[in-house]
């Protein structure tokens, strides 16, 4: 897979680690009023909706029986037709906001990435750490590593939000997910996600976490070992995937939009940060997309 651009807010942070860590701040966490207090390590994890498609295209690819193809779609041709694991956070005919999760781990694995559905009740509103945390709740495969910042916003009392350090998927679909960490205070200890399929941390140690299976998808990083870029739709029109201006805590879910996450290995070169560059995630950045099927429970 080729990667013809990088993220550029954290090209700011590598010329200036005080002004970086500002700048990231605002891209990776900002206001959400999220509450979830789960910090626990030791357990495992336990359609009728309407909205744009996210591609401007109308051309769903067709398979020999006549259904849209789920195998091997491009971003530019990926339609609410292609998902088959949905998750929501409503119930039946409350279900009338959807929305699509996107994840390229740019691994050694599977070149592919993977995608879900998330559904939520319209009168609500929902962002983009909803999503994740409602995917890798309901998704015993997908793991999530996050950082609640302990800042305080005193305007509201609120923490300014939760950091998105790391994504995780069981790809031989053994039941098994680990971590080994490994930093100033642990020696390779392996650790498991909580309950909510999440794991946990108290600091930007991303750098710090590697897969305990090799045949899994991992991907975490904060300096050294690459980053997260996080790309979205501005809207339900699905047009453009562009870099988020601003992290999962503040990105507001729209119905028909489309949520995407790139792991970029490689800091080195900032062409998105570039005046005249022009960045559409739908190319060159996550190859082909497989729905994901819902697991066997």
């Amino acid at each position: 897979m080729t990667k013809k651009s990088q993220f550029p807010l954290l090209a700011e942070f590598r010329l200036s680690i005080l002004a970086g860590l500002a700048v990231l701040a605002l891209t990776l966490f900002a206001c959400s009023g999220d509450n979830d207090d789960d910090t626990g390590t030791s357990s495992t994890p336990s359609s009728n909706s309407v909205g744009d498609d996210p591609s401007s295209s109308s051309d769903t690819p067709i398979s020999s029986s006549g259904v849209p193809s789920t195998r091997d779609v491009s971003p530019d041709d990926i339609t609410f037709d292609n998902i088959l694991y949905w998750v929501g956070d409503c119930n039946g005919s409350n279900c009338n906001s959807r929305a699509m999760f996107i994840v390229q781990w740019n691994d050694e694995l599977d070149d592919d990435g993977l995608v879900w559905g998330y559904e939520w009740d319209s009168t609500e509103t929902k962002y983009g750490i909803d999503m994740i945390k409602a995917i890798a709740k309901k998704d015993p495969r997908f793991f999530a590593l996050l950082y609640k910042t302990a800042s305080v916003d005193t305007s509201n009392g609120d923490s300014l939000g939760i950091a998105v350090g790391g994504f995780g998927y069981d790809l031989n679909e053994n039941g098994i997910f680990k971590l080994f960490l490994n930093d100033s205070v642990n020696n390779n200890t392996i650790i498991t996600p909580n309950s909510k399929g999440l794991f946990i941390t108290n600091s930007y140690n991303f750098d710090d976490y590697t897969k305990f299976d090799p045949e899994d998808h991992w991907q975490s990083g904060w300096l050294t070992k690459g980053y997260w870029s996080y790309w979205a739709t501005s809207d339900s029109t699905g047009a453009e995937w562009a870099l988020s201006p601003v992290g999962a805590s503040t990105r507001e879910l729209k119905n028909g939009s489309v949520d995407a996450w790139y792991f970029d290995t490689d800091s080195s070169t900032f062409d998105c940060y570039d005046e005249d560059a022009t960045c559409d995630g739908r190319y060159g950045f996550f190859g082909d997309l497989n729905p994901v099927e819902p697991p066997e429970l």
